[in-house]
């Protein structure tokens, strides 16, 4: 159905342009007939015979000057909604790049974080593990991991 309405509509432009080219042509055959009669008398005033064919002539150029005014208008639109519209995919496009550098950042810093605790809890095992054994160089090496790790708690909470 939808097919036949499409053809429809083609012939209805087509009927549009045949009925244009129809009127185009009678006027000019008319004009063509009053210039013959005019030719044809016996003594035909060339200056408005002149006068005529200029007139027509310039109406025509003045028809295709406006049809040209009119397409160049609507490409000038066209031109004005594309600019717009990537206008506002620009600004879209930022908007999105800036929550997704956002996003990152976060991401970013809850790396830094767990870094930081994986390093603390390596740090305890490795006291814990130096606690199971007593070694007195042990325990110097114990009492060192100590105070580091007693300066990144206080590092860690400073944050």
């Amino acid at each position: 159905m939808a097919e036949y309405c499409g053809n429809c509509k083609d012939f209805a432009h087509k009927i549009a342009e045949l009925e244009d080219e129809l009127r185009n042509a009678a006027e000019e055959a008319d004009f063509m007939k009053n210039l013959w009669k005019q030719v044809q008398m016996d003594n035909p005033d060339v200056g408005q015979l002149v006068s005529v064919i200029f007139q027509k002539f310039s109406r025509q150029c003045e028809e295709k000057d406006n049809n040209i005014l009119e397409i160049l208008r609507e490409k000038d639109q066209e031109i004005e909604n594309l600019k717009q519209e990537l206008s506002w995919l620009e600004g879209r496009l930022q908007k999105e790049k800036s929550e997704r550098n956002e996003e990152q950042k976060n991401w970013d810093e809850k790396q830094d974080d767990l870094n930081e605790l994986i390093a603390t809890l390596e740090d305890q095992l490795a006291v814990k593990s130096l606690e199971t054994i007593e070694d007195p160089y042990r325990k110097l090496h114990k009492d060192a991991l100590v105070g580091k790790l007693d300066e990144q708690k206080i590092t860690l909470k400073l944050k």
